[in-house]
C-alpha cells in the first residue's frame, strides 16, 4: 500500500487586495502577513503570478497610490480652496518660501533683548558683590538669585 504524503493546503492569495494594500503604501512583509504565510513565500508567489520581482512590481503599485495623494492634494488646495494645503503645495512643489527677513526678529525686538540681558548681566554682578562684601559666597545659582531680590 503507498503512504500518502500530507502537504500543507495552498495558500490563496487575493491579488486585487494586494493591489490595494500595495497602492496604500504597505509593506511586502505587511501583505504576507495579512494572508498568514512567510514573506519569502509571499515574494515567490508574486513573482509566479506576475513574471517579475517583487520589487519591481510593488514600485508600480506604490507610484499609483503617491499619485493617487498628490492628486487629492491638488484637490483640495485648488478646488476647494484649502488655504493650508495651497501655501504647503506652494512651498513643497512650486518652492516658494518666506522671505529670510520676516523671520528674523525685528531691530527693536533684538535691542530690547539685549538691554534686557545687560540690565540682568548688572544686577547679577551686583548681588556677587555684596555677598561677597559679607563674607558668604552661594553655593548654588537659585541662591544666588534669592539673594539678588534685595538689591
Amino acid at each position: 500500500m503507498k503512504e500518502t504524503i500530507k502537504t500543507r493546503p495552498k495558500k490563496v492569495v487575493d491579488w486585487k487586495k494586494v493591489d490595494e494594500l500595495l497602492i496604500a503604501g504597505c509593506l511586502g512583509t505587511e501583505i504576507a502577513a495579512h494572508f498568514d504565510m512567510h514573506h519569502d513565500t509571499f515574494y515567490r508567489k508574486v513573482e509566479e503570478h506576475y513574471g517579475i520581482g517583487f520589487t519591481a512590481y510593488s514600485a508600480e503599485k506604490k507610484a499609483i497610490g503617491v499619485s493617487c495623494i498628490r492628486k487629492a492634494q491638488y484637490d483640495k488646495a485648488v478646488n476647494d480652496k484649502d488655504n493650508t494645503m495651497l501655501i504647503w503645495l506652494g512651498k513643497i512643489r512650486a518652492g516658494q518660501r518666506e522671505e529670510a527677513q520676516d523671520l528674523q526678529p525685528k531691530n527693536d525686538d533684538l535691542i530690547a533683548v539685549q538691554q534686557e540681558n545687560m540690565t540682568l548681566q548688572n544686577r547679577l554682578a551686583k548681588a556677587e558683590k555684596l555677598l561677597e562684601a559679607y563674607g558668604h559666597k552661594p553655593e548654588t545659582e537659585s541662591e544666588l538669585l534669592r539673594s539678588d531680590t534685595s538689591i
